[in-house]
């Protein structure tokens, strides 16, 4: 949901919610890595996981 094209909880003048998905975007499609997000107390973690390069 929070990856999702268009999402924002700051209403409509300010942000464009394209942050997040262009990120999961280059961490998975271009850098062949994994970006997750988990609820955490007052806030998020984000979990972001690359492959090592040989």
């Amino acid at each position: 949901m929070i990856f999702d094209k268009k999402f924002t909880t700051k209403g409509d003048t300010h942000g464009t919610g394209l942050g997040l998905d262009m990120s999961k975007n280059i961490i998975e499609q271009k850098l062949g890595g994994k970006l997750t997000a988990n609820n955490y107390q007052d806030g998020a973690v984000f979990n972001i996981k690359i492959p090592i390069a040989n």
